[in-house]
């Protein structure tokens, strides 16, 4: 930002303050003491397109992007700093969309990139990822975060914007990692898993679309009602951000909510019931022999 004193009265100055103030109102804020993404069931198709008007019925959690000090080759510093998550699904599948603020809109070689470009830096395409265990773990206990271990292997769904220069089309892609000292495996294809991603107004909004259970033994298989444990990833491509060189969140839980289904209520309470009249049924006779073996002794004893 060029010195100002000299070139904005004091009166723009204010102006400029006041106007920055008002920003905070529409900024994303964290979800503070939320730790669970509520995936909400509707009817037919899941959506594609992150402006359906279907996401409306989702509700949003923004968890907080850090970038990744652990391990070589580490990041200190990320303008991405949250994401926001919303989840449908269905009979069949499962739709996530992810919302990263995101201000440079990073598809080398297009005319939005150049004119942003940092000289200094050579850019990447833009990115975001989503982590998922194997398999549902049936304690509190999850993978290791980064990339799991070898005990609790993940999936990884990935998305990577377009580029120009060089000419290349939005990527999607399926990886599996069993610990953070190695890469993960890009599988040949990306399976049932689709993807697609747009920027609107300095925000990138990707949305991943994938059966609640596949043919693959390696893919998570979703379950209604079960904490499943979900975390996330960006790559600034202004930034160069690449590899390991990237944002990234702690382990997050998703639920699909089943809701009320009718059928399941009626039917778990007339079993209920059904469990309770017979119960009922049993000590009803169990008494009866009871006052009939008292009976009979009252009898030889008048005899």
């Amino acid at each position: 930002m060029p010195e100002h004193t000299t070139t904005l009265s004091t009166r723009d100055r204010w102006d400029i303050a006041n106007y920055a103030m008002t920003l905070r109102e529409n900024a994303v804020q964290l979800s503070t003491g939320q730790t669970v993404i509520q995936g909400t069931r509707i009817e037919g198709a899941l959506p594609s397109e992150a402006d359906d008007p279907a996401w409306d019925k989702a509700p949003p959690i923004t968890f907080a992007l850090v970038p990744n000090v652990i391990k070589e080759p580490r990041l200190f510093y990320s303008l991405n700093d949250t994401v926001t998550v919303r989840a449908l699904f269905n009979d069949e599948a499962v739709a996530l969309r992810l919302d990263v603020d995101d201000r440079t809109y990073s598809v080398p070689g297009s005319d939005e990139e150049k004119r942003y470009r940092d000289t200094a830096t050579e850019p990447t395409r833009d990115a975001v990822a989503v982590q998922l265990p194997a398999t549902i773990p049936t304690t509190s206990e999850k993978p290791w975060f980064r990339h799991g271990d070898p005990g609790h292997p993940v999936n990884m769904w990935f998305w990577r914007a377009p580029s120009v220069e060089p000419k290349a089309d939005a990527e999607v892609s399926v990886l599996d990692a069993a610990g953070p000292d190695k890469p993960p495996v890009p599988r040949d294809d990306k399976g049932a898993l689709e993807a697609k991603g747009a920027w609107r107004d300095g925000r990138w909004q990707v949305v991943f679309t994938r059966p609640l259970t596949t043919d693959d033994s390696r893919d998570l298989r979703f379950e209604q009602g079960r904490y499943i444990p979900i975390a996330f990833a960006d790559w600034d491509g202004w930034a160069g951000q690449k590899g390991g060189r990237h944002a990234l969140t702690a382990w997050y839980w998703l639920l699909l909510d089943p809701g009320e289904r009718p059928a399941l209520v009626w039917g778990s309470t007339g079993a209920t019931g059904l469990v309770v009249g017979l119960l009922f049924l049993g000590l009803a006779r169990r008494e009866r022999r009871r006052f009939a073996g008292r009976g009979e002794d009252e009898s030889e004893m008048r005899s």
